[in-house]
């Protein structure tokens, strides 16, 4: 599609226009890889100018705008499963989907967006009616290799996060420092 390339080239030249292109290209070929990259790149611009303004009213504060926040017990956490770029994105979505109505019917969890970041996938699970529930859900997706396996992804990563660190991760594009944090239980 050369107007996905000419998006492509007028945001890499910080042109003005280049994100109402990409809307446009979500508008004229619905449900197409081609969108859901486009919806990416929108929602990638849109966590951007929402950090950026919070650094900046933030920028008196004590704590480094660029690191991630310890969750404090009480905030709504959210999960994201990282996977990698070559999977089917869309097939993922609705197999998680559907392994939510059947192991969490009573819970109303929503697979959310997909987002593009270097060679992964992020897929944004949420709506957990507390952040134990979405921290006992992390440790049940993790362990669900068979599941992921069967659909094509050998490789996978699920960790749970508060939103401000969700907008920063999109902000700052550092998904491998987030997961080491993640890891260590620094988090």
């Amino acid at each position: 599609f050369p107007v996905t390339i000419y998006a492509l080239s007028c945001a890499k030249l910080n042109d003005p226009k280049a994100m109402s292109y990409f809307e446009q290209i979500t508008q004229d070929y619905p449900n197409t890889d081609i969108a859901e990259r486009a919806h990416s790149i929108l929602a990638i611009e849109k966590n951007k100018n929402i950090n950026k303004t919070s650094q900046i009213d933030s920028s008196r504060g004590k704590e480094d705008p660029n690191s991630f926040e310890v969750h404090n017990g009480k905030s709504n956490l959210s999960c994201i499963l990282i996977i990698p770029k070559g999977s089917n994105i869309n097939m993922i979505k609705a197999n998680v989907s559907d392994l939510n109505k059947k192991e969490y019917s009573l819970e109303s969890i929503e697979v959310g967006s997909s987002i593009n970041i270097g060679s992964k996938y992020i897929l944004i699970i949420q709506n957990f009616s507390s952040s134990d529930k979405a921290k006992f859900y992390q440790q049940f997706l993790s362990k669900q290799t068979d599941f992921f396996a069967s659909k094509g992804v050998f490789e996978f990563d699920v960790a749970w996060i508060t939103d401000k660190n969700l907008k920063l991760l999109l902000s700052n594009l550092n998904l491998s420092d987030y997961l080491k944090l993640f890891k260590e239980g620094k988090i």
